[in-house]
């Protein structure tokens, strides 16, 4: 408790702090008690009295009360001056004037504060002042382009009561150039369809006192090292601490610099070669949140294990979160290459945020692996479409897919896990850079349980790996070759049966005589080409056998050695040969004198046992067309009879009409 003296009332006010502890229903009294003897009410304060100040509070409730400790108070050092009236002269970058009019003869105090901020900032030294005297006062090492609050109260002189506040006066101060370059680093990308390559650049933003107050925008330049011509130089600007260029390979010369109104700033610098190995992206991010336990997210990632051997190694790692609805300003934070977790705070509770994190090299950086976070929930995203793609014997790969979280729940992490009956085959942690997995060395033909594992949530599909194909290409394979020798088998007993009580019978239709005569092309010497069934009776007259000068075949031992050989395709047998009749002569125009056929006086018994002895030859017997007698040698030929029909003195055989029957039949004749 305090009390202070107004002059202009002649009054006594005082300030008291109540604890309730949960009961409000009281009544609080004051009470005063004057060191000397008290004439009149009315004259208890005046500028030299002492007074004792006792609070005395009373429950309504219970009816209890509570006794303050007395408050000593002088009143001529408890006189409380009016309140004082601030305002501002003027302003630049980084300082604020402000001035005003006391009214006692006395000190002042003042107060500053940027308007988003709670806590003020008081000046460390009080500003003696005399009665009504104008003062003017300073802020100095201030925030451009930032506004800030400001008020004053002042005190009289030998009293210990302060004046109320003023009322705060709002100011904001001047921009000024930024003071430094960003630190902007590049990751080269392609080449795309086309062959061009897209350079991106990713910068730190300022902060406010390096900035120099809003930055505006940033201006990016951009030309080749070789062969530089003013024309090539480009430039362009962009309000986000991004940009992309498509180039072409080579070396290039970059700046970038950040502007505001106050004008530009130093450019960073950058000498890239687009050819540079690039720099592995972090990977197996993830946010988690323990609100409102801790007013913070927490976000772990993982290194780039296992790079390349060309590519650089991480410097540090910069984090960079920024409101998804615009318009935005980002923050930044860099933790070194040995640190893989930082916590974020002085988040927004109703606010989402882009969350990236990027590996840094130099000037060299990673691609971006980039979150939606909130400060209730962690990460914004959640796992969905779990599901085995690839089943073998031995192994089960399962994918799933990401989304953006479809209701408000926190989970601060996804697991995959394979069960066999109650036993865990496998467990795996599930990062949005990541969309499959696979379980090996399992169980071939093997019932599994897959689990998607959300916090304590689950959700559980069955799969079931294939057959082990080894043990039944093994129980396969005899029963196989025992029915490819079965099937062997039976087909040669089937042929073999078949030729044994089915034997192959010559067919008429299928003979070369046959196809011969059915020929279309010979129709127009079918009149004398036919033979007459008749021609081809076994008279006691004779058997002539006619062939051409290529017919080879014994028909006498007398035959001389010039003379020639009887083509073995045609064969004529005349009963005048064997001294039956009459050697026939026929003379026809048709025949040249190298194709006269030759005649052989035999035996009938020799040539029909050396007929017999080879049947085969007589198989192999055809008889030409061209040796019929013909209608130009019908009426000269001694094979007519007086009847005018022609005899069997000449006969044309084919192998397939002639059989060992009509052989025999015709040795019997002979012999009779």
């Amino acid at each position: 408790m305090s009390c202070f003296f107004v002059t202009s009332s002649g009054s006594m006010t005082c300030d008291l702090t109540l604890h309730s502890n949960g009961r409000v229903a009281s009544d609080v009294t004051l009470i005063f008690t004057s060191t000397q003897k008290v004439f009149s009410c009315t004259a208890l304060f005046h500028p030299l009295a002492e007074l004792y100040v006792t609070a005395r509070r009373k429950d309504r409730m219970e009816g209890t009360e509570t006794w303050s400790q007395p408050v000593f108070v002088r009143v001529q050092q408890a006189v409380k001056v009016p309140q004082p009236e601030l305002f501002v002269q003027n302003f630049t970058a980084d300082s604020v004037v402000v001035f005003w009019r006391s009214s006692r003869e006395g000190s002042c105090r003042l107060r500053h504060r940027v308007h988003h901020v709670q806590t003020w900032s008081k000046s460390p030294d009080l500003v003696p002042v005399e009665d009504n005297q104008l003062l003017v006062h300073t802020f100095r090492d201030l925030l451009p382009f930032t506004t800030y609050k400001a008020a004053v109260s002042c005190k009289k002189k030998h009293s210990a009561v302060w004046s109320s506040w003023s009322s705060e006066v709002s100011v904001t101060t001047l921009c000024r150039a930024p003071s430094r370059p960003p630190e902007v680093c590049f990751q080269v990308e392609g080449p795309d369809g086309g062959g061009s390559l897209h350079l991106h650049l990713m910068w730190k933003g300022l902060d406010l006192q390096e900035a120099g107050g809003r930055v505006l925008g940033y201006q990016v330049t951009y030309e080749p090292k070789e062969g530089q011509r003013l024309q090539d130089r480009l430039a362009r600007n962009v309000t986000e601490p991004t940009a992309h260029l498509v180039v072409g390979e080579g070396n290039y010369n970059v700046t970038v610099a950040a502007f505001n109104t106050a004008g530009y700033g130093p450019a960073a610098e950058l000498s890239i070669n687009t050819q540079t190995p690039d720099l592995p992206a972090v990977r197996r991010l993830w946010v988690s949140s323990y609100f409102p336990a801790a007013e913070g997210l927490l976000v772990q990632w993982e290194s780039t294990a296992g790079a390349p051997p060309r590519s650089p190694p991480v410097s540090h790692f910069l984090i960079q979160w920024r409101p998804e609805t615009p318009p935005s300003t980002s923050r930044w934070a860099t933790v070194d290459s040995d640190t893989t977790s930082t916590a974020l705070k002085d988040l927004d509770p109703d606010v989402s945020y882009l969350l990236s994190v990027v590996s840094v090299s130099g000037q060299q950086c990673g691609r971006p692996q980039t979150l939606p976070v909130s400060l209730k929930q962690g990460a914004l995203m959640e796992v969905v479409n779990l599901r085995p793609t690839d089943v073998t014997k031995t192994q089960v790969t399962v994918s799933w897919e990401w989304q953006r979280k479809s209701q408000p729940i926190r989970v601060n992490g996804y697991k995959v896990m394979l069960n066999r009956n109650s036993d865990t085959v496998g467990v795996a942690s599930l990062y949005p850079d990541q969309s499959q997995h696979t379980f090996l060395s399992l169980r071939p033909n093997t019932e599994y349980s897959l689990l998607l594992l959300a916090d304590n949530d689950s959700q559980i599909t069955s799969v079931r790996t294939d057959f082990d194909t080894i043990p039944v290409v093994a129980t396969a394979t005899p029963m196989l070759l025992f029915a490819v020798i079965m099937f062997i088998l039976c087909i040669l007993s089937r042929t073999v049966y078949k030729s044994y009580f089915f034997p192959l019978i010559s067919s008429p239709r299928g003979s070369t005589a046959a196809q011969w005569l059915m020929d279309p092309k010979q129709q127009k010497f079918a009149e004398g080409k036919i033979l007459d069934i008749k021609n081809f009776q076994v008279t006691d007259n004779s058997i002539t056998v006619l062939g051409s000068k290529s017919l080879q075949t014994r028909l006498a031992e007398d035959r001389t050695e010039d003379a020639p050989l009887l083509s073995p395709s045609h064969l004529i047998v005349k009963l005048s040969a064997f001294g039956l009749g009459p050697r026939p002569e026929c003379e026809t125009d048709g025949l040249r004198t190298e194709d006269r056929h030759w005649e052989s006086t035999v035996t009938s018994h020799q040539l029909l046992h050396d007929l017999l002895a080879d049947r085969s030859s007589v198989h192999h017997m055809t008889c030409e067309a061209d040796y019929l007698l013909n209608a130009s040698c019908a009426g000269k030929s001694e094979a007519e009879t007086a009847a005018g029909q022609t005899d069997s003195s000449y006969l044309m055989c084919d192998p397939h009409y002639i059989s060992a029957a009509s052989l025999q039949q015709l040795q019997m004749k002979m012999s009779a």
